[in-house]
C-alpha cells in the first residue's frame, strides 16, 4: 500500500509546477532511505530483496583499483549518490527530465553495474558484457546467482517490482543499464580522441551522435520500450546514468537524506576518469549536441519496423 501511493504520488505531483515537483518527489523517494546501519532502505527489512541484493554487492571485488576507488558496493552507492547531489543542485546534467523520474533515476543509478555480479565470480578485472548481462537480469530473462544457503536463481524484475516503479519504468531501469558505457565510449572518447587529431568536424559528431542513438534504440527496441522508439526522457536519463558512472568510480560524500552512509574510498585509484575526460565541460558539451543532434536530425526521420 505504501509503495502504491507513494506511486500515485509521482503521477500527481508530474503535473505540478517544476521546482515543486520536484521537492515533492524527492520527499517521497527519500522515504524509502533512513539512517540504520550504514546504507538502509526505510521500511524495508533485511530480507527485502533489494537490501539483499546491495549485501551481495559487498562480495564483488574490482581487481582495476588504478581506475576505481572502490568495489561494487562503493561504486554503485558513489553513482547513486552522484545522482541525488545534481537533481538537489539542479546540475546540467538532470535538465529536462521530468522531476517525477528522480526516484527512477537514483535507483537504475544504484543499478547500473548489477551485470557485474550475480555470477559468483567474485573477484574480477573487468567483465565486458556487464551492461547487456545487467539488462537481462533486470528484463528477468536471465537469472541473478546468489548464494543464500546455497546458490539460489533470482528473478531481478522481482527486486524491481517491490520499488515504487511503473512496468514501463522497470523497462527504463533495465534500458539504462544496458546503455550506461556507451555514452563515454562512443561519444565522449571518440569526440576527444577527434579533436586531439584536429578533425573534429560536424560530420563527425553527427556520426558520433547517430552510432549513440542507433545503439540506444536497439536496447530499447530489446526491452519492449515504446515500440523501441527513443524519446527524449530517455535519452536524457541515459546520459545522466552514464555521467553518474564515471563521477563515482571515487566516492561522493555528499551530505544528504536518502544516503546517509556513503563509504569511503578503499583503493588508491590513479586516474579520475570524470576529470581526465573533462565531463564538467566536455561531457556537457557532448550532451547538448546530442540532444540537438536528436531534436533537429533524429526525432522526425529515425523509425523502426519490426
Amino acid at each position: 500500500m505504501v509503495m502504491e501511493n507513494i506511486n500515485k504520488g509521482f503521477q500527481k505531483v508530474a503535473r505540478m509546477g517544476a521546482k515543486v515537483c520536484f521537492c515533492i518527489a524527492f520527499c517521497m523517494f527519500s522515504y524509502l532511505f533512513a539512517p540504520d546501519n550504514k546504507l538502509s532502505l526505510y521500511n524495508l527489512t533485511q530480507k527485502h530483496p533489494l537490501r539483499v541484493l546491495l549485501n551481495d554487492f559487498k562480495n564483488y571485488k574490482t581487481k582495476n583499483t588504478d581506475f576505481h576507488a572502490g568495489d561494487l558496493y562503493e561504486h554503485s552507492i558513489w553513482s547513486a549518490n552522484t545522482v541525488v547531489q545534481w537533481w538537489q543542485e539542479e546540475s546540467e546534467w538532470v535538465e529536462g527530465i521530468n522531476p517525477k523520474y528522480m526516484g527512477l533515476t537514483v535507483v537504475s543509478s544504484l543499478l547500473h553495474d548489477v551485470g557485474k555480479a550475480g555470477d559468483l565470480k567474485f573477484v574480477y578485472k573487468c567483465k565486458k558484457s556487464h551492461p547487456h548481462v545487467g539488462f537481462e537480469y533486470l528484463m528477468g530473462c536471465r537469472p541473478y546467482l546468489i548464494a543464500l544457503n546455497g546458490v539460489k536463481k533470482w528473478n531481478l524484475n522481482h527486486v524491481l517490482s517491490q520499488l515504487p516503479l511503473t512496468k514501463l519504468e522497470k523497462k527504463v531501469a533495465a534500458v539504462l543499464c544496458g546503455i550506461h558505457w556507451d555514452y563515454g565510449e562512443i561519444v565522449l572518447k571518440s569526440i576527444c580522441n577527434l579533436r586531439k587529431q584536429n578533425m573534429l568536424t560536424q560530420k563527425a559528431k553527427d556520426e558520433i551522435f547517430y552510432k549513440y542513438l542507433s545503439a540506444l534504440q536497439k536496447v530499447c527496441a530489446d526491452a519492449g520500450y515504446r515500440n523501441g522508439q527513443i524519446d527524449d526522457q530517455i535519452l536524457r536519463m541515459a546520459i545522466l546514468i552514464s555521467a553518474a558512472d564515471v563521477r563515482g568510480v571515487r566516492c561522493n560524500k555528499y551530505s544528504n537524506n536518502i544516503f546517509v552512509y556513503v563509504p569511503s574510498e578503499i583503493h588508491k585509484a590513479k586516474v579520475d576518469p570524470y576529470k581526465q575526460l573533462n565531463y564538467e565541460e566536455c561531457g556537457l558539451k557532448a550532451r547538448r549536441g546530442l540532444l540537438n543532434y536528436y531534436k533537429e536530425k533524429w526525432k522526425n526521420t529515425f523509425r523502426l519496423f519490426f
